[in-house]
C-alpha cells in the first residue's frame, strides 16, 4: 500500500481531469485514483499507462454508493460536472454536483476542489441563458450554503483556448483573412485558458 496521499480525479479521461492527472503524475508525490464512466475504455487504459501510481475506477457519479467507494481514503478530490453529457436533462448536472459535495462532506475529505464558472443568467439580469455555466455556479452556491465546513477550493478555468480547434474553429476568407468568430461585443474581454494549465 502506497504511503503517498491519494487524490481522486473525476473525469480523468477528459480535458480538465486529464490535465490534473498528468500534472499529479509529474510531481511523483501522489497516488491517483482516476474516475471514469468505463475504466476499460481505450481512453481510460491510456491514462492508466501514464504511471503505476494511477488506479482507474469505473464510477457512476449519479450513485451515492459509487461516489462513497471512489472518494474513500482520498486526501483531495478534484470534482467537476459535465453539462454536455446530458444537455436535454440539465437538472442531472446539478444533482451530480450536489451529491459529490454531500459525499465529500460525509467522508470528511480534507480538500474538495470543484471546477465552476459564473452564473451568467444572474449577471445578465436574465437576458442571457447559459446553463452550462450557471448550473455550475448553482452547485457552488449549494456547497457554500449546505457544507460550510467542507474545505472547498473553487477553480474557474474560463473558456478553453482549445475551443478554437473545434467548436469555435476559425475560418479563412477568400482574401486569406482568418476569422475568429464569437458572439461578443467588440469591446468585450474574452478570458481564455489553456486547459493543460488546470493541472499545475
Amino acid at each position: 500500500m502506497s504511503e503517498k496521499r491519494l487524490v481522486t480525479v473525476i473525469g480523468a479521461t477528459g480535458a480538465q481531469g486529464g490535465a490534473v492527472v498528468r500534472s499529479l503524475v509529474q510531481t511523483g508525490k501522489y497516488q491517483i485514483r482516476g474516475l471514469t464512466r468505463d475504466a476499460k475504455s481505450d481512453k481510460a487504459l491510456s491514462v492508466a499507462q501514464l504511471s503505476d501510481q494511477i488506479e482507474m475506477v469505473t464510477c457512476d457519479i449519479n450513485k451515492k454508493e459509487d461516489l462513497e467507494c471512489a472518494f474513500k481514503d482520498s486526501w483531495a478530490v478534484y470534482a467537476l460536472t459535465d453539462f454536455w453529457a446530458q444537455p436535454d436533462k440539465p437538472e442531472i448536472e446539478i444533482q451530480q454536483g450536489k451529491l459529490m459535495a454531500d459525499v465529500a462532506d460525509s467522508l470528511q475529505i480534507p480538500y474538495f476542489i470543484f471546477s465552476t464558472v459564473e452564473n451568467v443568467n444572474k449577471l445578465s439580469g436574465g437576458k442571457i441563458n447559459v446553463p452550462h455555466f450557471t448550473q455550475k455556479a448553482l452547485i457552488r452556491d449549494y456547497i457554500k450554503e449546505k457544507h460550510p465546513n467542507l474545505k472547498t477550493i473553487y477553480v474557474e478555468p474560463a473558456c478553453y483556448i482549445q475551443n478554437w480547434q473545434g467548436l469555435s474553429k476559425p475560418h479563412k476568407l477568400p482574401d486569406g483573412t482568418i476569422v475568429f468568430a464569437s458572439p461578443l461585443d467588440q469591446k468585450a474581454t474574452l478570458h481564455l485558458v489553456d486547459i493543460e494549465d488546470t493541472g499545475p
